[in-house]
């Protein structure tokens, strides 16, 4: 693939109030505008770590995305919501709706009572569906739960909802088991990834009955963090989760999501962040976006960007085939991670991904690769 125009539309730096901004998800509206909704962290908590106040906040551009229309974000949930059980609201995916409304998914992170040794809160983080007509407010009343079922600490990044050709909605999930020991609690740091499908439009949810884990998994401490999903050109659904063995691993569905082959390693080397892959509708090209150094023996463990440095874009026509990757970033003080991938056009797409470095470090106090967000405009030959 070649690039013929790289901009950045804008950045969203943090400050001593909103010290981080990340994972945002976009979302194109009948007037023709796009939405861009992101989690815009506050002041407050410990630092801009996911434990920090959040909230859903939004953006917007003019329909070809050169140009931010917005002074001051929007906000578009907060956890003011839900009283004083809810710590915060963040990780956010954008959809359209089959009768047209948009359909926002983010996580209520909810404030435990048991706490471990450490003194942190037994707090569960579930997954919800607000929906709403263009230009009015997500509401709580249109509020549908989607993590139904077992009660855990359900992780589910940016711009991940994915609807199959056949209308059916599913929902990808890294599920982290809550363990109590003696009255005190745990989370599970191995993940295993669950899928949540709807075949009515979103309006209720059930949890698919298989899920997938490593193969390998104890010498693994991550699991399947972070799972995505796409749909090939033959119907059959590939999910693509982070680990920490130097590999995005992956798995296969025939069957719409409900069950899955074994997880074995991708073609996609990668470090713990995850990778995006997204399907251009209007000519059918696939684009991945992800982070190819992997650690390995005698590679520096880099903390300045936790190792998630370079950014590169992939193309392939199958979704299976990409080609060879093409740098978008590359400056070795930043870190660059959770990328959106929106598409303008048949040649143009707009990037959104956390691209913070440690200048950041004393004014977030911790988090500072997560601290600021770019967006970028890519025109492709």
């Amino acid at each position: 693939m070649r690039i013929l125009e790289s901009k950045v539309v804008t950045t969203l730096s943090p400050t001593g109030d909103n010290p981080r901004n990340s994972e945002g998800s976009f979302i194109r509206l009948n007037d023709g505008r796009i939405l861009f909704a992101y989690s815009r962290f506050l002041k407050g908590g410990d630092g801009a770590s996911d434990d920090a106040p959040c909230r859903i906040a939004g953006l917007y551009f003019d329909e070809k995305g050169e140009t931010c229309l917005t002074d001051e974000p929007v906000t578009l949930a907060s956890a003011d919501e839900y009283g004083n059980d809810v710590q915060n609201v963040m990780s956010v995916s954008l959809a359209r709706m089959q009768n047209g409304e948009i359909g926002m998914f983010f996580g209520v992170k909810h404030i435990g009572l048991i706490k471990d040794e450490y003194g942190r809160a037994d707090g569960h983080l579930d997954f919800v569906l607000r929906r709403a007509k263009d230009n009015e407010p997500f509401t709580r009343e249109s509020e549908v739960l989607c993590t139904t079922g077992v009660r855990a600490y359900y992780v589910m990044n940016n711009d991940r909802a994915l609807r199959l050709s056949s209308g059916r909605l599913l929902l990808p999930f890294g599920r982290h088991i809550l363990n109590y020991v003696n009255g005190r609690m745990a989370i599970e740091h191995r993940s295993e990834a669950h899928i949540f499908y709807s075949d009515d439009d979103g309006r209720s949810w059930c949890e698919a009955p298989g899920a997938v884990q490593l193969p390998n998994i104890s010498v693994s401490r991550s699991g399947m963090q972070e799972p995505g999903l796409v749909e090939l050109p033959n119907g059959v659904v590939w999910l693509h989760a982070r680990t920490d063995l130097g590999f995005q691993y992956e798995s296969y569905s025939y069957d719409g999501g409900m069950n899955w082959t074994g997880a074995q390693p991708s073609r996609f080397t990668s470090p713990e962040s995850p990778l995006k892959v997204a399907r251009n509708p209007y000519n059918g090209k696939y684009y991945a976006v992800w982070n190819p150094m992997p650690y390995y023996n005698g590679r520096p463990d880099v903390k300045v960007h936790w190792n998630r440095n370079p950014l590169v874009i992939a193309e392939s026509t199958d979704g299976i085939n990409f080609g060879g990757p093409t740098i978008l970033e590359n400056d070795p003080t930043r870190g660059y991670c959770y990328p959106a991938i929106f598409f303008v056009d048949e040649k143009t797409m707009l990037l959104s991904y956390c691209s913070g470095g440690p200048i950041y470090e004393k004014l977030v106090g911790g988090s500072h690769v997560l601290s600021e967000m770019t967006i970028r405009r890519l025109v492709i030959e």
